[in-house]
């Protein structure tokens, strides 16, 4: 098992840069090769290619993809078709390539957990042994993305398998350090984030990131909620085909995109920017938070492939920066700026929306190497966490078939 889980983990980092290439070269095209086409044009493009291919070829390839590697592990045995990792990478790269405002990170957990649930098939190994190689691909392909073999290990445990054992984490840390290796050998060692030093600069503060942990457990329910209700507004409208839908999401989100671009695909850029400092006008910023759970909402509740872990980092960071930019002009004296508040405000609605508040922690620190920020990072992660909990014991990725 240790064998295969290093296998699996180099499986899974190739299937990280796989995929990271293809949204680059259908991005390259989209938006440099094909000159003056509309974004809802754009968009309706990329959800038709989208629709037929998950379609016909593999429908669990629909949505955000976490989802479907929990219920396979709840309900399947770990077992996953190997088509869904083909099929998932062309349609992850086709939305978000095209403009879906949609992260890699979903994806690339489905692609590495399949992976490594066909290579436990092959071998004809135990129920147990596959559950493990699932957990394993999903957390190097996590790990692989964003540069966090500690994150990787600790979302496959609490987010994908929600239990813990010395003996999977183990090889799911092996997993994820192989995953990782594999993307340095390509792209280097480098932090997903390079953003200033910040750090606590009074006590006092703790206050105002309390404020902001509690205003993170708001906005992620919010987005959690109308996700929700985005997704059973598409499956109610009669008389249009299933493959079809992801194409109306498109030309949604094309048609927000032609006023606030900031909110399309990934949005690292803007996103560095925020958590830089250098864009910190709080009335932007909440507009751009809000309008980001649009765009996710229209893009994958119609059925495009993406996912949600990105998104909810971006609306985090939007967040915070905004509340770090009112909290600056009110108290220059105690808060130096936005950035700080925006890495804070990352981890904290990524640990509220993903009922995850261990993975957030580690995973904003090592993607920013910003370890001065970690107590206030943990206060607002376990405020935002217990607040989202007694309201909704569900994460994002596990309410819609809880509610069945």
């Amino acid at each position: 098992m240790a064998f295969l889980s290093l296998l699996v983990g180099i499986l899974g980092g190739l299937g990280a840069l796989l995929l990271g290439y293809l949204i680059d070269l259908v991005s390259f095209i989209s938006f440099s090769q094909i000159k003056d086409i509309p974004l809802p044009l754009l968009g309706a493009t990329g959800g038709l290619l989208v629709g037929l291919l998950t379609f016909f070829w593999a429908q669990e390839a629909r949505g955000r993809g976490i989802p479907e590697v929990i219920k396979a592990v709840d309900q399947h045995g770990g077992r996953i078709r190997p088509r869904v990792a083909l099929v998932k990478t062309l349609a992850s790269a086709l939305t978000i390539g095209t403009g879906g405002s949609a992260g890699r990170e979903g994806p690339i957990a489905q692609i590495g957990a399949t992976l490594g649930s066909t290579v436990g098939q092959l071998l004809k190994l135990s129920e147990e042994q596959v559950v493990t190689l699932l957990a394993c691909g999903a957390g190097a392909g996590i790990a692989a993305t964003f540069n966090a073999p500690i994150a990787g290990t600790i979302f496959a445990l609490e987010v994908i398998l929600r239990r813990f054992s010395i003996k999977i984490f183990s090889l799911v840390a092996i997993s994820s350090v192989t995953g990782t290796l594999t993307s340095y050998l390509f792209l280097g060692n480098e932090p997903t984030f390079s953003v200033g030093s910040y750090s606590l600069i009074s006590p006092v503060e703790l206050l105002l990131y309390a404020c902001l942990g509690i205003a993170a457990a708001f906005v992620a329910q919010l987005f959690t909620r109308v996700f929700s209700k985005t997704e059973e507004l598409f499956k109610k409208i009669p008389k249009v085909p299933v493959w079809l839908l992801p194409a109306l999401g498109g030309v949604a989100f094309g048609l927000i995109g032609c006023f606030l671009p900031e909110t399309l695909g990934r949005g690292e850029k803007v996103m560095e920017q925020i958590l830089c400092g250098q864009l910190n006008a709080a009335g932007f910023l909440a507009l751009l938070c809000l309008a980001k759970i649009i765009t996710t909402s229209l893009t994958l509740g119609s059925g495009g492939s993406g996912g949600t872990l990105f998104p909810s980092m971006f609306i985090g960071a939007c967040l915070g920066g905004s509340f770090g930019s009112v909290a600056h002009s009110l108290m220059p004296g105690l808060v130096e700026g936005s950035g700080a508040y925006a890495i804070v405000g990352m981890g904290a609605l990524f640990a509220a929306a993903n009922k995850a508040p261990v993975t957030a922690i580690i995973m904003v620190l090592e993607m920013t190497c910003n370890q001065h920020l970690t107590l206030p990072l943990m206060f607002a992660c376990g405020i935002s966490s217990i607040l989202v909990r007694t309201v909704e014991k569900e994460s994002i990725h596990t309410m819609h078939f809880a509610s069945h």
